[in-house]
């Protein structure tokens, strides 16, 4: 019993070994068929993410005459879209990493990112000094303090050149 069990051993395993090869081939074929959709999704997602730079480009508040109310508004559209893509490339990205395959970079959306972030302090900025300056209409001629009104337009002097530089 025991002596030819041993003696079978090395056969059973070798039979094993086999089985594990065969199951792997099989295996590759499928991780490889799975890993070229996966690039044709990276390659589809790619132009997904061109469109939407493009898109973010024309309809992102860069222009003084649309007013700070409707420049909000579409940097809080242009925010949606932005996240809504961002989680899409994380997902991709993840399979990517799964498959072994080099994850993409999407630039366009951290550029368009860094880009809404100066475009709300730009906007902030101006939404505070036009703020500023339209409650200082309602003061009376009278009720005018000067010295008052210089300090706060120095302090608004002061903050609008602590910007980022590329605003």
């Amino acid at each position: 019993g025991t002596i030819e069990s041993m003696a079978e051993g090395p056969d059973q395993w070798f039979a094993v070994k086999e089985k594990m090869l065969d199951k792997k081939e099989s295996l590759n074929e499928l991780y490889n068929t799975e890993g070229d959709k996966l690039k044709r999704r990276a390659f589809d997602f790619n132009k997904v993410v061109t469109q939407y730079r493009l898109d973010f480009q024309a309809k992102a508040p860069f222009r003084w005459e649309i007013g700070a109310a409707a420049a909000y508004e579409e940097l809080m559209t242009q925010y949606a879209n932005t996240m809504e893509i961002a989680a899409q490339a994380e997902d991709l990205n993840a399979s990517q990493v799964l498959f072994e395959l080099v994850p993409g970079d999407y630039r366009e959306i951290r550029d368009s990112k860094t880009e809404m972030r100066l475009l709300k302090d730009c906007w902030d900025m101006a939404a505070l000094i036009l703020n500023t300056f339209e409650g200082w209409r309602s003061i009376l001629w009278n009720d005018i303090d000067t010295e008052s009104l210089m300090s706060e337009s120095k302090n608004l002097k002061d903050a609008a050149r602590k910007i980022d530089k590329k605003v």
